[in-house]
């Protein structure tokens, strides 16, 4: 018993040590110690500093003030204090920030001859169509080549993205924890790994218990000053790919960060009559009453002169809209760089800052078109979770008491105003509710979906439909919503006038998030989406607009100046964080668990990158990602094990004939055909539809005789083995994995839902429809029966949502494929689900009656005052 205990007590080096002496005497080549190992291996860049910290966030005990005992600001000591006896625990401090150098970080990126080749990708990858795919397409890229192009003139030159963000590192969400990892991204890196989390560098751990806030620059010091190393001076790198050493120089680009964080980052106010970033003192802040609060409504002022919105009073706040947007002039622009007080009194013109910005340290930071990017993962939450609270008159409604006096005080929507009845008070419903029997029909169209293999949790977990409830959506799960459901599950429910204010809303996100990015229609977007708000304040109450309802104006801009969002927003980095939390098995020390896991992950993703030449390693792959086989014709991964089925001679030739047809290779044989046929017969020549349907009978038949007459044999193996045709038997399989895709036959029951499509075998084509704003799917009406087949690269996996119950008729939507396959615009992706109606189409336009913001066919609300 005692040795058992004494086996669960010893520490970490004497449980190394035990481990150590079974140990093979070839693999001890290092050291005996822990300690000697970790020391070895900072040798190599692996490691990190560890930075005695003020208690209260003042400073960090460096350079001047690395002797000292005390905090010279708040005179609080360095070291810990014991909780019971008040004594200070020397050489044991009171808070440690643990630095990630990333100076050698660069230099071992470079050791690798695969990363060393990635990171010139975006020097001769550029489009040059005029389309944004990557930041390399953007504004922002373009400035930075055009200002310096002696750092521009290096393609292994780095441009950076920094993101942060506090995070509780225990399982228990009721502790009050708040750590702040800071982490870089390398934007130099093709679309494929740009944001993977191999491509994620952690630099800083700030540790909690408390969040940093505004002392968030003294943390960032240390990375600022490498930072500024980098730009100024570089440090000499070797070079694997061209076998050369050369002097690395590096750009932050901007910073990407939920909007606290953001007004952390910057020291700009994201609260009160100034809360946007970008409108700065032109913020259309309005002061409600009775909800206490600013809201951000007055989008009529960005409309073009003598639009009729303008002049509508009374469907918004019985004013004639005469303003016009103001353009902010450069002195504006700088104001952020301008403040040097910690705080300014409200009569002062840079009061809205907090402080001046530790990244002003740079010099470049003040010439960047975009220092803080708004990120659309939240607000698209934020968006999303308001209506939804607002449709399903949820408990965090903004449609109270509250919001109905706020009405009576600005004088709008009488219809909607509150009456007393006894000691209760009555709110009118208003027309952006759902009644009962709407709200039913909502949550079982919701619980119902199922989307593709890989696209979204299952939303249904989060549904009730008796009684009717949503409550605990993901950020993701707001964000499929948005994409596309929202719109789908209120078909045929709402009034006209809310509900497409909505859809447009939604497509404006869904246009937005789209991968390649047409900057000609975002131009378009943006003035589309000032009618959308307007048409959202007409109909919803004042106190929905909070500053999460206002930045959506910017975003499409911010896309024009930095490349598509997906670039730019939280989700690869909230995803990273998780990962960091998983390391924490000591509560006692989250910090410091995070950095030696992330330090031993480090060390192995290192050695396996020189590995994987000399020895097989089994890395981890997509459960959706093809195979590469080496065969030029087959496509793709079957699922599971083909079975045998036999097509008859018209089949067959159908099948045969439309590969001929859609194989690249092929294309020289087929203008060749057509070239005889116009040669040999005057009647072919002179009409078109005679010519491509004798080519279309005839072609299989020729292109055979032609490859097998053909003694010199120089044509590929793959040209010979389409010429030949194909057997009778052939292979059908359950499920097929193409493009990053998963398909299933129709028989296939699983929780979600995927295509039925495959090689070899028939797929019929349902008879479809537009109306209004969605694409209608008739299942039981088949078309294109006499070409049923089509290669599974062309394949673009669908879903659906079910009209109702009694209906045939399915809303269709597309899911973009996981990576990056093949890039698709727009177009490609069938566009966006909810085509921007125009104003005219608004059903009420025409009507000033108040009439239209209530319902007559639901009850109201009695609240108690």
């Amino acid at each position: 018993m005692l040795k058992r205990h004494y086996t669960r007590v010893v520490s970490s080096t004497q449980r190394f040590q035990l481990s150590w002496d079974f140990t093979d005497s070839r693999l001890k080549v290092v050291c005996r110690r822990t300690t000697l190992i970790k020391k070895f291996l900072k040798i190599f860049g692996f490691g990190y500093d560890n930075i005695h910290a003020c208690k209260n966030d003042c400073i960090l005990y460096r350079k001047e003030y690395e002797n000292l005992q005390s905090c010279p600001r708040c005179k609080v000591s360095r070291w810990e204090m014991d909780k019971h006896s008040n004594e200070i625990k020397v050489g044991i401090p009171a808070k440690v920030l643990r630095y990630f150098p990333i100076k050698d970080r660069f230099r071992r990126m470079f050791r690798s001859k695969r990363m060393a080749e990635d990171l010139r990708w975006h020097y001769t990858n550029a489009t040059e169509d005029g389309t944004i795919r990557h930041p390399v397409d953007s504004i922002s890229w373009a400035q930075v080549n055009a200002k310096w192009p002696d750092f521009a003139a290096d393609p292994r030159n780095l441009r950076l993205g920094i993101s942060t963000d506090g995070m509780n590192p225990f399982s228990m969400q009721s502790t009050n924890h708040s750590t702040w990892p800071v982490l870089l991204v390398n934007c130099n890196t093709p679309p494929t790994m740009c944001m993977k989390a191999e491509n994620i560098m952690l630099t800083l751990l700030i540790p909690g218990p408390t969040a940093p806030g505004n002392n968030i620059d003294v943390y960032l010091a240390p990375l600022i000053d490498d930072l500024k190393d980098l730009w100024a001076e570089g440090i000499e790198v070797y070079d694997s790919f061209a076998k050369e050493n050369f002097n690395l120089r590096a750009l932050l680009l901007w910073s990407i960060s939920d909007y606290p964080a953001l007004g952390t980052l910057s020291g700009c106010k994201v609260k009160g009559k100034q809360a946007c970033n970008v409108c700065g003192k032109d913020t259309p802040a309005r002061w409600l009453k009775f909800s206490r609060k600013f809201v951000y409504m007055g989008n009529r002022r960005r409309l073009p002169p003598g639009h009729r919105y303008r002049y509508k009073k009374a469907w918004f706040d019985n004013t004639v809209e005469e303003r016009r947007k103001k353009k902010r002039k450069r002195l504006e622009l700088e104001d952020d760089e301008r403040v040097v007080e910690e705080e300014c009194d409200e009569s002062n013109e840079l009061w809205r800052w907090k402080k001046r910005s530790i990244f002003f340290d740079l010099p470049y930071w003040k010439e960047l078109p975009v220092r803080h990017n708004i990120d659309v993962m939240h607000v698209e939450k934020n968006v999303s979770d308001a209506i939804l609270s607002l449709l399903m008159q949820s408990a965090k409604s903004k449609d109270g008491l509250k919001a109905r006096k706020d009405l009576e005080d600005i004088g709008i929507r009488k219809h909607l105003h509150t009456e007393v009845r006894g000691k209760k008070t009555y709110l009118p419903p208003a027309a952006y509710w759902l009644s009962k029997k709407e709200k039913t029909i909502f949550c079982q169209r919701l619980a119902k979906f199922r989307g593709p293999d890989g696209y979204c949790g299952n939303i249904a977990n989060c549904v009730s439909v008796n009684p009717p409830n949503i409550g605990s959506l993901k950020s993701h799960d707001h964000h499929v919503l948005v994409q596309n459901l929202l719109p789908a599950a209120l078909r045929g429910l709402l009034h006209r006038g809310p509900r497409i204010a909505i859809n447009r809303l939604c497509s404006y996100f869904n246009r937005l998030c789209q991968r390649i990015i047409d900057p000609e229609k975002l131009i378009s977007m943006e003035t589309e989406f000032v009618e959308t708000m307007c048409q959202l304040e007409r109909f919803f109450p004042p106190a929905l607009f909070d500053i999460m309802f206002h930045l959506p104006i910017h975003l499409s801009k911010e896309a024009r100046l930095g490349g598509p969002v997906h670039f730019r927003w939280m989700y690869p980095f909230e995803r990273y964080m998780k990962t960091l939390k998983a390391f924490v098995k000591n509560y006692a020390r989250p910090e410091a668990c995070m950095a030696e896991a992330y330090l031993a992950g480090e060390c192995v993703a290192f050695c396996l990158e020189f590995l994987k030449d000399s020895v097989p390693v089994q890395e981890a792959v997509n459960r959706n990602e093809d195979v590469e086989t080496d065969t030029m014709v087959v496509e793709g991964r079957p699922l599971q094990k083909g079975i045998e089925v036999t097509l008859s001679d018209k089949d067959r030739d159908i099948a045969h004939r439309y590969v001929l047809m859609n194989m690249a290779s092929l294309d020289p044989f087929l203008e060749m055909h057509l070239e005889e046929l116009q040669a040999k017969d005057a009647r072919l020549a002179r009409n078109e539809t005679l010519l491509w349907k004798y080519h279309t009978d005839h072609f299989a038949e020729w292109l055979k005789n032609k490859i097998h007459s053909d003694s010199t044999d120089s044509h590929s193996k793959e040209i010979r083995w389409l010429a030949f045709g194909p057997r009778n038997v052939a292979l059908a399989h359950k499920g097929f994995i193409i493009n990053g895709q998963r398909f299933h036959t129709d028989a296939v029951k699983l929780k979600t839902q995927n295509s039925g499509m495959q090689l070899g075998k028939n797929s019929e084509w349902c008879e479809g429809r537009r109306w209004l704003h969605s694409c209608y799917l008739h299942m039981n009406q088949a078309a294109y029966l006499k070409d049923p087949f089509i290669l599974p690269s062309q394949a673009k996996q669908v879903f659906y949502s079910r009209e109702d119950d009694a209906s045939n008729w399915y809303v269709v939507m597309r899911a973009p494929p996981r990576g990056y396959h093949e890039l698709e615009t727009e177009e490609d992706l069938g566009g966006a689900p909810l085509p921007i109606q125009e104003v005219d189409d608004m059903g009420d336009e025409a009507s000033d009656d108040d009439s239209v913001y209530v319902r007559d066919d639901c009850e109201g609300l009695l609240v108690v005052d």
